[in-house]
């Protein structure tokens, strides 16, 4: 696949953060990061992903850019699993092995390249996965198979 792939040819174009926002059990939106930037989860409606001030009371940077590289933030309250090399491991293990802790309380992690996974924000769920930008392809090409992508990630997920 292309994992395998990835290990010996490394993509070093452009990469890109694709995500599915998911709320009782329907896609209602798919967001393609491009230029890449933070990314942020909270009640506020400037929020790149908004959810209810009863799931989460304050707004995060849930995905935050930092040297070329995506890191995830989250808290207790979230649940979810990110891929790894050895397979799916949940947040609970990613907290126990988390390098470092935000004092906001939150916890980081490195997102690997060709990472995805799923994120639950109380009836909000967010999928995720870096992928490579084709940087040829004009903007307003790059969001229409989203859509598909968001149903065959999350189809993908619910099998794990």
């Amino acid at each position: 696949g292309i994992a395998h792939a990835a290990r010996y040819f490394p993509y070093e174009g452009p990469k890109a953060l694709r995500l599915g926002i998911v709320e009782h059990s329907k896609l209602i939106e798919e967001l393609l990061v491009v230029p890449r930037r933070h990314v942020t989860v909270g009640p506020d409606p400037t929020a790149t992903v908004v959810v209810p001030r009863e799931d989460l009371a304050t707004t995060l940077r849930m995905f935050e850019l930092s040297r070329g590289s995506y890191y995830l933030n989250f808290t207790a309250e979230m649940k979810g699993q990110v891929s790894q090399k050895t397979g799916f491991m949940d947040l609970t293990e990613l907290r126990r092995r988390s390098k470092r802790v935000r004092q906001s309380g939150s916890d980081v992690y490195r997102v690997p390249w060709l990472s995805r996974g799923t994120i639950v924000v109380g009836s909000t769920k967010i999928l995720f996965q870096l992928i490579p930008l084709d940087p040829l392809a004009p903007a307003d090409e790059v969001g229409p198979p989203a859509r598909s992508f968001a149903h065959r990630l999350g189809a993908w997920l619910t099998r794990r």
